[in-house]
């Protein structure tokens, strides 16, 4: 039979294919516009429409129809609804990986590599762990639920493309003020609204998202620390044992071989298999941690959400194109409409970009937190948000109003890892108002003597 290196071989390949693939899955669904062209667009629709065209039909010819109810029932809830299942995940992958530490490499403290002080540094780590996830659960994103909510939160401008004045959500029945969102999971609109996080089971919106920024910090930090720790612990047993220059033997081939770096790594996982399992949990938490750190950073330092950041490439991308959105009972049609600048309804830049360290202390300290005295004035601190409309605009207002009804048009509720679903209910409105859009949009095509090209996909209005 296979010997012990072989077997951790094939080990270590099957985690290093299974890493890669959850990698993928999480660039995919979270890096990459799913309404794009191109082979990544197309692995993207193809991962996010797995569960709903690929699994659930199998499902449901194997499965009989009382059980495939709970299925669709259960993955509903896990998947549309507020749970605390990941909640959960999150307190038996934290307590059981340092129950790991405290049981087998505390006792082995202190060594020559680390000292007695870190027993302390770990259960201290562990504390601000807990403490920060406690906290960003417990804090609330800025609801709005009523007339005193929405009056605190409205310190931002209309961009005139994102976000459009006068409009209401048809849920919660409160005003849409600049940079806010319906969350379709927690069923209630958010002050600058960012996604939805279900490891904290709650939107992460603009009260909440400082305290969101601080548990990636402290879990990137606690788990780098962890991964060097854990790996100092490791070297240790190589200089204890003097592996670097031992001889192993494989009883196969029946000779003897030297010591190599490869051979000594297969040793210590065959060894120290609670160990080195610990370190590469914590080194691919670290990876993936860090790198969604690194795009909030990124987020921040512009002056964008998450969810802002997914309409701006929804709106680059139309306008690359030279086309708008105009609905029909075809499906979605799309129209040349010409460059639309300074006077057409999409500004050249994010008005609400106002320098990395002003973002920066509007995600630390909330416009809506601060008394009114100390909260910039909206006409002059962001610029002039609106836009002057051209003729074509004036002769058909709603086509003033196309880059939002483009990016709401499109999936508009991004979460952590992947990007959800847009929230319908965001987006509807009564038929008459919809069969006026169409007219419109449609008398404006014809003003600009451009010509309609039908979507590749189709977008349901309500």
């Amino acid at each position: 039979g296979p010997t012990n290196l072989e077997m951790v071989s094939l080990v270590m390949v099957a985690a290093g294919v299974g890493y890669a693939a959850l990698t993928a899955v999480v660039v995919l669904t979270g890096c990459v516009d799913p309404e794009a062209d191109g082979a990544l667009g197309a692995a993207a629709r193809w991962v996010m429409d797995v569960p709903e065209r690929i699994v659930a039909p199998c499902v449901k010819r194997v499965a009989p129809p009382r059980v495939y109810r709970v299925l669709e029932r259960t993955y509903r809830y896990l998947c549309e609804e507020r749970n605390p299942v990941v909640q959960g995940l999150y307190l038996v992958l934290m307590a059981g990986g340092y129950g790991a530490v405290i049981a087998v490499a505390y006792p082995r403290l202190p060594c020559a590599t680390l000292g007695e002080t870190h027993k302390w540094y770990g259960l201290f780590g562990f504390a601000a762990c807990l403490a920060t996830f406690v906290m960003a659960c417990r804090a609330s994103p800025g609801y709005l639920v009523d007339a005193a909510s929405v009056q605190r939160h409205d310190n931002y401008p209309f961009d005139g493309s994102l976000f459009e004045p006068g409009r209401v959500c048809p849920t919660a029945r409160v005003p849409k003020i600049a940079r806010s969102k319906f969350c379709r999971v927690s069923r209630a609109n958010v002050a600058r609204f960012d996604h939805f996080c279900p490891w904290l089971n709650a939107a992460v919106g603009e009260e909440n998202y400082r305290f969101f920024l601080l548990f990636l910090v402290v879990h990137c930090a606690f788990l780098t620390y962890g991964a060097g720790a854990l790996g100092l612990l490791l070297w240790d047993v190589v200089r204890r044992h003097r592996l670097l220059e031992a001889v192993f033997y494989d009883h196969r081939a029946q000779r003897a071989l030297p010591a190599t770096r490869w051979l000594v790594l297969r040793y210590l996982l065959g060894a120290e298999r609670v160990v080195s399992a610990l370190v590469v949990l914590c080194v691919v938490m670290d990876a993936l941690l860090a790198g969604f750190l690194g795009y909030h950073a990124w987020l921040v330092a512009v002056g964008q959400t998450t969810n802002e950041a997914y309409k701006w490439r929804t709106l680059r991308a139309a306008y690359s194109k030279r086309r708008a959105a105009a609905y029909s009972q075809e499906g979605l049609e799309q129209t040349a409409t010409g460059s639309r600048g300074s006077s057409g309804g999409m500004p050249v830049r994010n008005v609400y970009n106002r320098g990395v360290l002003r973002n920066l202390g509007e995600v630390l300290y909330p416009l809506s937190r601060r008394p009114p005295h100390r909260r910039p004035d909206k006409a002059s601190a962001w610029g002039a948000a609106t836009r002057v409309p051209t003729a074509a605009a004036a002769a058909a207002p709603e086509a003033t109003t196309l880059s939002a009804n483009a990016a709401n048009g499109a999936r508009e509720e991004p979460s952590d890892a992947p990007l959800g679903e847009g929230d319908t209910a965001d987006r509807g409105g009564p038929e008459e108002e919809l069969e006026a859009r169409r007219q419109q949009m449609a008398s404006a095509s014809s003003a600009n003597g451009s010509d309609a090209t039908v979507g590749r996909r189709r977008k349901k209005l309500e």
